[in-house]
């Protein structure tokens, strides 16, 4: 009985049993690991893992995701957030431990380069290449406002560029702006748009709903920043120029990861709650279909091409054949 009831009250061994008693064909569990964030390169046929499960970065070959992954043999201080510059063929991490910005050779996972770096408001990091400035951005939802949160700092040099007293409990990068985008988890309802060529911030506008993930996604009459809003089971449309509302998408309760296949015009939503992977036509507005995975869902990365999600989660890295 005490088995039992443990069993009850673990919501990884139910999701384990939930997969064993109801096996679907689509859903591959690649490895049972706290992955955090990802990165795929298709041309390389790689996908980049790192979170708090590990110390190191891994790298799956996507054609044998049967085999363990390759290790990075750079303690990274359980990174939670990464960033990959495929031109330079380099991985940037920021160890919350040692406070440096390290730089990964991507083929070779060695180290490249270690640059100190202020220490950043204590809580989970975030790290983002903005190709158009050459800048990385590294930012902290800051569990505690001590400190400074954000930092911009010049790749080549490594040289500190700006300090930002904004805590984004998520970043998203203009796909050809120098634009950094910002949502909030914690303390202000807002989404903040800052020009990293001029340094200043340069839009910003009030939302009432507590937002998490961006993405940018092809809209009806140009291009969209979609927010997910967990707590409101929605995905919300914003005008990625202005700022301006678009609307609303229905979602599971908790959907929170998100990313869209822009061929079939589908986004994917991943729930902290519900264990489950929705696909929503962007058309119709209407469910595709719906996968069981696993708790904590928190990152998806897309081979539209193949119809393959790579999906990140607090206990486990699951690859879903959504489309044929």
């Amino acid at each position: 009985m005490p088995g039992l009831a443990a069993l009850l009250l673990d919501p990884y061994s139910l999701s384990d049993l939930h997969r064993t008693l109801f096996r679907d064909p689509a859903v591959q569990l690649v490895a049972q690991e706290n992955y955090s964030w990802t990165e795929l390169d298709l041309e390389r046929r790689v996908l980049f893992a790192s979170g708090y499960g590990t110390n190191y970065l891994h790298a799956y070959g996507l054609a044998k995701l049967d085999q363990p992954p390759r290790l990075s043999p750079v303690e990274n201080g359980y990174a939670q957030g990464f960033a990959y510059n495929p031109a330079a063929q380099e991985i940037y991490l920021y160890n919350v431990l040692t406070h440096n910005l390290l730089t990964l050779d991507s083929t070779s996972l060695e180290l490249k380069n270690s640059v100190a770096a202020p220490p950043l408001s204590p809580g989970d990091v975030w790290v983002a290449w903005d190709p158009f400035s050459d800048s990385l951005v590294i930012a902290s939802e800051a569990d505690e406002q001590v400190g400074v949160p954000t930092i911009i700092v010049d790749r080549p040099t490594g040289q500190l560029r700006a300090e930002l007293q904004l805590d984004p409990g998520n970043i998203a990068l203009h796909p050809t702006k120098p634009w950094l985008y910002m949502s909030f988890l914690r303390r202000v309802n807002e989404l903040v748009v800052y020009d990293l060529e001029q340094q200043r911030i340069i839009k910003r506008a009030p939302v009432s709903e507590r937002l998490d993930r961006l993405i940018f996604a092809p809209g009806e009459t140009g291009l969209e920043l979609l927010a997910s809003a967990p707590l409101d089971s929605t995905v919300l449309r914003f005008d990625a120029e202005t700022l301006e509302r678009k609307g609303s998408l229905d979602t599971l309760f908790g959907g929170r990861a998100i990313a869209v296949d822009s061929n079939r015009r589908w986004l994917l939503c991943g729930s902290l709650v519900t264990h489950q992977l929705e696909v929503i036509d962007l058309t119709s507005r209407q469910r595709v279909t719906t996968y069981y995975l696993g708790p904590w869902l928190r990152t998806i990365v897309l081979d539209s091409q193949a119809g393959i999600a790579y999906v990140s989660s607090h206990g486990g890295l699951f690859a879903v054949q959504y489309a044929e």
